[in-house]
């Protein structure tokens, strides 16, 4: 506006308008017209002034001023004590929202003024003494009492300003509280604020299909075995600290599967992130999540989007009849990744483990790249500045298929257990371990095509410079890569393994061990292939760096489609090259293990790979043939049969399927009905 239309001197800049005082003030920042208006005589100006003074018997001394906002609360001084009064206030009792100059006056009785306060239990029993309490003083609350199946919760009332004679009561929940509707565990998952407290389902329950994410859910949820029937598209909770067990959550929609679409964030159907929370014995069924968006640190998961700051997933089941379609995300049939929040340190430093957990589920991928996919989980990566947080994915089953409809083959890591872990290890960050152990994978992974990027493994997929990665007493029993559907799509490269695919640029002092592991499934890489491990290299700058097979067999065909690759019974592709600079003691190599061919590594660069007490069925005098199936039915032909694991010569092998003769003379056979 213009300084005329407001009733100014037209043309007055700012100086001329702090010296024009002609009956006027300035107004008050924040008028209807930007920086400064004039304003008429009665303005009233911005600040007032409380003033907290003693009683006239004390010389009404200033005790406190407070400058404050006009229509602000002054906060008054400490309290006054005299000898021989007790304080009771002020005049005026309440002075919040003043509006003007305000004097407020200590306010005392002659005399010592006491109160007793007393302490009450649920059935009005007293819980200690009598208090006698000074007018204005606080109680002192007595030890928590305890009541058998209730959670002591706290008392009914303050006592911390005590003015009268009061009494106190203790205040309880109960511990376990039976819920027998959708409508009651709604109540429950939305209202509880115990950890303690568990909610009990009677019988079977139906959530709302309008379901609306819970922020977060600190308590338990015992299904006892029942059925909660939900066929919304909203993930339960957002953060599961609590826990959730013992149940069945099924997606049937009157006899068809609940689709869940559109999901343009980290998804899981019971929680999107399970932080610090656990989840037991879960089953989930009937779900079709179809995530068709991309994003960084994107993750989807059927039971959880993501794990981590000391969670637990234990006994929990994918069933078949989920399945899980994704675009370039991180995922997996349990949980998509692993996290860990800023405040997360752990007294122990286990930040999650996944235990006796089987996923039916098949994962699969439409898109061109940036894919990580686990049967288990999609990503398992632990680094911390605070300490080394360790990962455990410990006796879980994979049937689920695996692979990619794109198709030029999708550029990213598949593995029937774990599909990928990444870090900047040499970031100053603490490196964790990765456990896997007593595992197994009976899923196929492999994609229409295979791209230049893309790997594939029975157990694991891919790591970059995050090693320290241990697994034990694992099984791969799916076919493990494959031909493409169609002679027109391409292949030009990739890389799969029996047990793991690609362990690349591999830092040290994280050593890679593979123990009492075995792959029956066949193997075909695109540019490499490994019946243990399709790739491995170290990073160039550092020595120390151990990749160790012991006790391992592969008893599969391995291959490679592209002209040129490399293919090998224990590695495909040994590929270090360390720096002149640096003066590694590297090791790679196999220790007590079994494989079909003495084809033990494709290829090396730079490395030199070690073998103590390894054989082959060559050695042991059976058919060199290259797949159990074509060995099952040459030992049929030529009167031998299976070992029910044991040794060969005095090697022991994992679940050992490899043959013996039979003895000259058959013996004597007893059967007893």
């Amino acid at each position: 506006d213009a300084a005329t239309s407001e009733g100014l001197v037209s043309g007055a800049d700012l100086a001329s308008l702090n010296a024009f005082n002609d009956n006027c003030d300035l107004w008050k920042q924040g008028s209807a017209t930007p920086i400064l208006k004039i304003m008429p005589d009665e303005a009233v100006p911005d600040t007032i002034t409380a003033t907290f003074v003693d009683a006239e018997d004390f010389e009404s001394v200033v005790l406190k001023t407070c400058v404050i906002l006009r229509g602000g609360t002054p906060i008054p001084p400490s309290t006054p004590e005299h000898d021989g009064y007790t304080f009771t206030g002020w005049s005026p009792e309440t002075f919040s929202d003043l509006t003007s100059d305000t004097v407020i006056t200590a306010v005392y009785m002659s005399g010592t003024i006491e109160h007793t306060v007393r302490f009450l239990d649920w059935d009005g029993s007293q819980i200690g003494e009598d208090q006698v309490v000074g007018h204005g003083k606080s109680a002192e609350a007595p030890a928590s009492p305890v009541r058998d199946g209730y959670l002591f919760t706290g008392w009914d009332r303050d006592f911390s300003n005590v003015t009268e004679d009061m009494d106190v009561n203790a205040t309880y929940v109960l511990l376990v509280q039976d819920v027998s509707t959708g409508e009651e565990l709604e109540n429950a998952l939305k209202t509880a604020i115990y950890p303690e407290v568990t909610y009990r389902l009677t019988g079977d329950v139906t959530l709302r299909s309008d379901w609306t994410t819970v922020d977060e859910f600190v308590s338990q949820i015992d299904g006892s075995g029942y059925e909660i029937h939900y066929n919304g598209s909203a993930p339960i909770v957002a953060k599961l600290s609590g826990r959730f067990a013992n149940f069945i959550l099924d997606g049937d929609n009157d006899g068809s599967v609940t689709s869940v679409n559109n999901i343009s964030s980290r998804f899981g159907m019971l929680a999107i992130d399970c932080r610090g929370g656990r989840i037991a014995n879960v089953v989930v069924r009937n779900y079709s999540v179809n995530v068709a968006n991309s994003a960084s640190g994107f993750a989807v998961g059927v039971i959880c989007g993501a794990a981590g700051d000391g969670a637990i997933i234990e006994k929990c089941i994918v069933e078949s009849n989920c399945t899980l379609t994704v675009r370039s995300i991180t995922a997996g049939g349990i949980s998509g990744c692993s996290t860990m929040s800023d405040a997360w340190t752990g007294d122990d430093p286990m930040l999650l483990s996944i235990i006796s957990c089987t996923n039916y589920a098949d994962i699969v991928t439409f898109s061109s790249g940036g894919q990580s996919l686990g049967g288990i989980i999609g990503e398992a990566s632990s680094q911390s500045s605070v300490q080394k947080p360790e990962i455990i994915v410990s006796n879980c089953v994979n049937y689920g298929r695996i692979t990619s409809t794109y198709a030029d083959g999708a550029e990213g890591r598949f593995a029937g257990i774990v599909g990928f872990r990444t870090g900047n290890v040499n970031s100053g960050t603490l490196c964790g371990s990765l456990t896997i152990v007593d595992c197994e994978n009976y899923g196929d992974i492999d994609s229409q095509g295979a791209g230049p990027k893309v790997y594939y493994g029975g157990i694991f997929g891919y790591t970059y410079r995050l090693g320290a990665i241990s697994i034990s007493r694992c099984k791969n029993m799916g076919r493990i890569g494959g031909r493409p559907a169609s002679a027109t799509y391409t292949v030009t490269g990739g890389g799969a393994g029996g047990i793991a695919a690609y362990l690349d640029d591999v830092y040290g002092k994280r050593p890679i061990f593979i123990t009492d592991s075995a792959n029956y499934g066949e193997v075909i890489g695109g540019s490499c292939a490994g019946g243990q491990v399709g790739y491995v290299s170290a990073n160039a700058d550092y020595g120390d760096v151990f990749v160790i097979s012991t006790n391992c067999a592969n008893y599969a065909s391995v291959s490679v489609l592209v002209d040129g690759g490399f293919a090998g019974e224990w590695i495909g592709d040994l590929n270090t090259n360390p720096k002149a600079t640096v003066a590694p003691r590297c090791g790679y190599g196999a220790l007590n293990s079994f494989f079909m061919t003495a084809n033990l590594v494709g290829h090396t660069a730079g490395a030199v790979a070690n073998f103590e007490n390894c054989k082959t069925a060559a050695d042991e005098g059976y058919a060199s043939r290259s797949a159990t199936k074509a060995l099952n039915v040459w030992a049929a032909a030529n009167g031998y049969e299976s070992w029910v694991e044991g040794k060969v010569g005095d090697v022991v092998y994992p679940e050992l399927a490899i043959f013996c003769t039979k003895p000259a003379t058959s013996g004597l056979m007893v059967i007893l009905r």
